[in-house]
């Protein structure tokens, strides 16, 4: 055997993985109840659902550049433009949204009380 790959295997046998790494600070924060299998431990690693529609949208756009490049060009450019447009209707909506939340809170203050929490 060359000394090259026992070098190699002596450094993969005493260097944990990074996955292995990662389990063992796991074990540290959470106590050594902890589970590898739980979700917690992989939230690195997660992609949501906005992750895949992000990746789904830039495929498209891919596609759109290789049918119409001209087309494609001309929504990367009107993109920021929309958005800029569209930034007031989203402010609107969290203010409106935090005033509905609010007024829950305040009608169901009574019975948190009565409740006693």
């Amino acid at each position: 055997m060359p000394l090259e790959k026992l070098v190699a295997c002596c450094y993969s046998v005493v260097t944990p993985t990074l996955l292995e790494r990662k389990y063992h600070e796991h074990l540290y924060k959470n106590g050594n109840n902890a589970d590898r299998h739980d979700r917690s431990f992989y939230d690195d690693e997660y992609l949501g659902p906005a992750d895949y529609l992000n990746m789904l949208t830039f495929i498209l756009w891919l596609i759109l550049l290789c049918l119409c490049w001209p087309l494609a060009l001309l929504a990367v450019l009107l993109y920021p433009i929309i958005w800029l447009v569209l930034l007031p209707f989203k402010l609107l909506g969290i203010a409106v949204g935090g005033v509905f939340e609010l007024l829950r809170a305040v009608i169901m203050l009574p019975a948190r009380i009565v409740r006693g929490r």
